[in-house]
């Protein structure tokens, strides 16, 4: 399926991002990415919602051990205030590389979904994150390994990630 999308055709479009900078690390369990988070109505009669995070994944400086940066993530709704979550089908995405050089993996990713219409009701949208083992070393929001412009390694760029919603009529 394929849609054509311009500017007339997107309404209430919101966005997020978050006032302080700060990193998460990744761990083996499912854990909410920090940012991700929206609530949304849709406007009625949409016939599909997009939602959006832009945001870094890098190797975890803390972590000299491997070169390898792997992170799996889901996408999650709750149309009760969070009480319960739902996983929307087919949503999940796998991000990862091996750098044989050993210079620091890291990189902007955009993580974009299409939603069917629900209702013109409030949905709560987020993303969960994991990696596969301990063997594995990724951290979010944070440009490990950054040479400035003097030329010394610095671990404190942080990337502030932004979520959004916006509904798409035709």
């Amino acid at each position: 399926m394929s849609h054509n999308i311009n500017i007339s055709n997107i309404t209430d479009y919101s966005f997020l991002q978050p006032a302080s900078d700060s990193s998460q690390g990744v761990t083996t369990a499912w854990v909410d990415v920090s940012g991700s988070q929206i609530t949304y109505t849709p406007t009625e009669n949409s016939d599909f919602i997009i939602y959006e995070f832009c945001f870094l994944q890098s190797q975890d400086p803390s972590e000299s051990s491997t070169n390898y940066m792997v992170a799996y993530y889901k996408f999650l709704y709750s149309d009760n205030n969070g009480s319960t979550w739902s996983e929307l089908s087919n949503s999940r995405n796998f991000i990862g590389g091996l750098d044989p050089s050993l210079i620091r993996i890291r990189g902007l990713y955009n993580i974009k979904h299409c939603i069917p219409y629900w209702s013109n009701s409030a949905r709560i949208f987020k993303l969960q994150v994991k990696k596969p083992s301990n063997t594995y070393a990724t951290t979010l929001h944070i440009n490990a390994g950054f040479y400035d412009d003097t030329g010394l390694l610095s671990d404190d760029r942080y990337i502030r990630p932004i979520v959004s919603c916006y509904s798409v009529t035709s």
